[in-house]
């Protein structure tokens, strides 16, 4: 069954009792049943009061039934347009009311696709019988049957309209909720994107700040245990300049989660600055070296076309391999390499430190950095090497076809 066929809600339901609507149409029909004009020779005179009877008990026949017309509505049918036939013969040539409504009620609320295009067909060519049959029983008149044939095509036609129309307004309503449906995915889709990027820049600007924080504080307070003034004041400024670096960054992310057009976080604010690129790698490095790791910065071709979306994503990847160096090899020296050709740029983090002190697994530094560069189409390859761990990343700096 297709979303256009419109399906008559109260067909094939457990209600079993008309409604109060039911009642009033069974009710109306019959009256006008029991007041129809006839035409023809009209009803013979009554030898006897029960022969008396016949036409309303023939009208009760035809109306009452039609208060379960869409409860049941092929066994109310076949009633009605038995009923009809009989009181086209047996009575005179009446407008059949009640076989009108059957006529209208299988085409609009009948069942669904074409079934109901051929029940109105068989409801519509059982009336024309009865009509042909009562000409031809009480004497033909040229306009009486033809005129009541010709009001049945027409109401045929109308309920067949008007089953259209709906079918039309339920196939737009449903594209309608399913557009709804779809931008409410998207919506979410983005909203958890949205989300996993600010995870990410959350634990690579705390991650980074955070160990590197730690470690100086750690010397500086050893430092100080053995006197040492001048190395305990070293650590400090270095605390001091990744708390300010953590903290320009920190506005940076905030500033998203802002609401558009606050003065206070526009784009190109001094506070927010811009965001961190391949030109910040010798200042992420001299950070690195303050907690003693030693970090060499090797670039080779022209860094300047990189775009800004792939030098930062090649920035964190360089500082979560960093501040892993920081937390599992200390002491290791390290070196990173950037190289950019016409296609790619490759980002490499190797350090000389031993096999234990790396990472055992993929924590969610790893996780993000493979997320964040997925994103771009890249790819990345992190694991042990025979002198230490290395973590690689490839970045397109045009995006693919299917991106485009």
């Amino acid at each position: 069954m297709s979303a256009s066929e419109p399906v008559d809600a109260t067909a094939g339901t457990s209600r079993r009792w008309p409604g109060a609507r039911d009642w009033v149409v069974a009710g109306v029909v019959t009256a006008l049943q029991v007041g129809a004009p006839t035409t023809g020779s009209g009803p013979a005179e009554p030898t006897s009061a029960w022969l008396g009877l016949v036409p309303p008990m023939l009208a009760l026949t035809l109306g009452v039934p039609l208060a379960w017309r869409r409860i049941r509505p092929g066994l109310v049918a076949a009633v009605v347009l038995g009923a009809t036939a009989v009181d086209e013969v047996v009575v005179a040539v009446v407008p059949p009311f009640a076989a009108w409504v059957v006529l209208w009620t299988v085409i609009v609320h009948g069942r669904p696709g074409r079934r109901a295009a051929r029940d109105g067909v068989l409801v519509a060519a059982g009336i024309a019988a009865a009509l042909g049959a009562g000409a031809w029983s009480h004497g033909w008149s040229p306009t009486a049957a033809p005129l009541l044939l010709f009001l049945t095509v027409v109401i045929g036609l109308l309920a067949a309209l008007l089953r259209t129309g709906r079918s039309r307004v339920e196939a737009v309503n449903a594209r309608a909720e399913s557009l709804a449906r779809e931008r409410a995915a998207a919506a979410r889709q983005a909203a958890a994107e949205e989300r996993l990027r600010i995870a990410r820049d959350l634990h690579d600007l705390v991650g980074h700040g955070l160990s590197t924080i730690a470690v100086q504080s750690s010397t500086a307070r050893l430092a100080l245990d053995a006197g040492d003034t001048a190395a305990a004041r070293t650590a400090m400024a270095a605390v001091e300049a990744t708390s300010r670096g953590a903290m320009r960054e920190m506005r940076q992310l905030l500033g998203v989660l802002r609401e558009a057009g606050s003065p206070e976080y526009e784009a190109g604010s001094p506070d927010r600055g811009p965001s961190p690129g391949l030109g910040d790698l010798d200042a992420l490095a001299e950070g690195v070296r303050a907690t003693g790791v030693p970090v060499d910065v090797e670039r080779e071709g022209d860094l300047t076309a990189v775009p800004a979306a792939v030098a930062l994503s090649a920035y964190r990847v360089a500082q979560e391999a960093l501040t892993n160096v920081v937390k599992h090899a200390p002491g290791a020296s390290v070196v990173v390499r950037v190289a950019a050709d016409a296609r790619s740029l490759r980002v490499r983090i190797a350090d000389d430190g031993s096999g234990a002190a790396t990472p055992a697994g993929r924590g969610h530094g790893l996780v993000g950095i493979s997320e964040r560069v997925g994103v771009l189409g890249g790819t990345v390859q992190a694991g042990p090497t025979e002198h230490g761990w290395v973590v690689e990343a490839v970045l397109p700096l045009t995006p693919s076809e299917e991106e485009r």
